[in-house]
């Protein structure tokens, strides 16, 4: 059988696994699927740092000496696989299991009959005695051999304690830091002594330029955002940031996610929480900020974007941040990038854990953020489309974007959208059809509308473009996608600024 054939025959068992055994256990799917896709490449293993970053959404600060779910969900898949195999799966033609010693699938297509196969061999390596399953207590051993196997085990807590001393995230797996355009400025709030590398490979470095306030820390996980590194230190109180900067326009983007009130937080609350006050330049740039309202929500990141920005005179630009009587100012991050005068950069997002970083036209892309609701697969098929890779990911359910806006400004809507489940993995006479409602800001974009139909088949790129679209009361465009039969989906979504409103009137 040609390689050709055989990955494709791989790709009809993933998606025999994915809609059946293991459909249903979220984290061992998208592990599966992602480790396909790197056999079909024809890649190495994988690590575990690029699972947990690419397959699970993780931020690109996982350390996985810190944390085990790469460990624990793969010795998960690694039984789940074994017991279908040996049991309803046994006459499988193709069967998978995952490799011992490293994050590999071990494909058998011989489709001869077979009571054990790869998919039935031992079950750990010494890799993962760090999350040791819970087994049945072994057979007696020679007292040699426990002596020997004693000394192996402190051997080994005494490297990883060693190792576990050294920097977070394995160098091998840090992004690579991209080409930074000049006069860019990416400060983490209340993070003096700290760098960190975005999904984009966008160097933060850590506090600095500032007056006033006081540094905090906070471990919560933000829910919408794959750059968790962002929202771990933060600045409050009443602060000023005065950042030198060379003439020219520049966007300021601000960036928060409220993890102390909230309804998921210790200290409850909501709306109104927390009001304050963003002055730019001396001018009042937003008022009762409420960042809970701003985001949809407790442990959300939302972002508030000023384009037009020019240094003072004396060569800085200042960022003012000012408590109301309730509670006090924050902040998590900010950036400064070289703008335009009079709007907002395009803002693109792929609806995935790991976008492409630029698309084949020079444009750069988002991964997955800003996102409520909805759940994120990937989709191993090619798809006939001016930029295929855009539809490598799909984010389907009820779900809802809370994309950054300018008030005041009125904006182009894209969206990118193709059938890769329905007449793919069902049969294309009279399949059902995934048929769902966009809604802009509480205003229809699209009623009913059918991929499929619109498309004229499976794997086919759609967009649908709107324009002159507002923002809402807090600068937001707020796209809702809600199902009428199966599910909503989504590939990729662009924004962009068309100005101030008034000049399409």
């Amino acid at each position: 059988m040609n390689q050709v054939n055989a990955n494709a025959e791989l790709l009809n068992e993933i998606d025999h696994l994915l809609g059946s055994i293991v459909g249903k256990k979220t984290n061992q799917g998208l592990i599966l699927a992602y480790l396909a896709q790197i056999y079909v490449r024809g890649e190495e293993a994988a690590k575990e740092h690029a699972i947990a970053v690419d397959a699970l959404g993780r931020g690109s600060d996982f350390d996985p000496k810190r944390e085990a779910i790469v460990r624990v969900e793969v010795h998960k898949l690694r039984r789940t696989l074994k017991a279908y195999y040996t049991g309803p799966g046994r006459s499988r033609p193709v069967q998978v299991a995952l490799g011992l010693g490293k994050y590999a699938l071990v494909v058998d297509a011989s489709g001869a009959p077979r009571a054990e196969t790869a998919a039935a061999a031992p079950e750990e390596s010494k890799l993962e005695i760090v999350v040791p399953p819970v087994e049945p207590a072994p057979l007696p051993r020679p007292r040699w051999l426990l002596v020997v196997a004693t000394a192996a085990v402190v051997l080994l807590f005494v490297g990883y304690f060693a190792w576990n001393r050294q920097p977070t995230s394995p160098p091998d797996h840090q992004p690579s830091v991209a080409n930074t355009p000049a006069n860019t400025v990416r400060i983490l709030a209340g993070s003096p002594d700290r760098r960190y590398v975005d999904s984009l490979g966008h160097e933060w470095l850590g506090d600095r330029y500032v007056n006033g306030g006081r540094a905090g820390s906070s471990s919560a996980w933000i829910r919408n955002t794959p750059d968790q590194g962002l929202y771990k230190g933060y600045r409050e109180g009443d602060f000023l940031y005065e950042v030198p900067l060379a003439p020219g326009d520049y966007e300021v983007r601000i960036h928060f996610a409220e993890t102390f009130y909230g309804y998921d937080n210790l200290n409850g609350g909501g709306e109104a929480s927390r009001l304050f006050q963003i002055h730019v330049n001396g001018v009042l740039a937003a008022s009762a900020m409420d960042v809970i309202l701003h985001a949809g929500g407790a442990n959300l990141a939302a972002v508030k974007v000023f384009p037009g920005q020019r240094p003072q005179a004396d060569g800085k630009l200042r960022i003012r941040f000012e408590s109301n009587s309730n509670e006090k100012a924050f902040v998590n991050a900010i950036e400064i990038v070289p703008g335009l005068k009079d709007r907002m950069l395009p803002f693109r997002i792929a609806a995935g854990s790991t976008a492409i970083a630029v698309d084949p036209k020079g444009q750069t892309w988002l991964p997955d953020r800003y996102a409520i609701g909805g759940r994120m697969t990937e989709r191993l098929r090619p798809v006939q489309a001016d930029i295929p890779e855009l539809f490598r990911f799909e984010r389907f359910g009820r779900f809802e974007y809370v994309l950054p806006a300018v008030p005041g400004h009125q904006f182009q809507l894209k969206l990118w959208m193709a059938e890769q489940y329905f007449g793919v993995h069902t049969p294309a006479g009279g399949a059902p059809r995934r048929v769902f409602d966009i809604f802009h800001n509480g205003n229809a974009l699209l009623r009913d509308f059918s991929i499929l139909d619109a498309a004229g088949g499976p794997a086919k790129g759609v967009q649908r473009t709107f324009q002159h679209l507002s923002p809402d009361a807090q600068g937001n465009i707020r796209i809702l996608f809600t199902p009428t039969a199966n599910y909503a989906a989504l590939n990729a979504i662009e924004l962009i600024d068309e100005g101030p409103a008034g000049r399409y009137r």
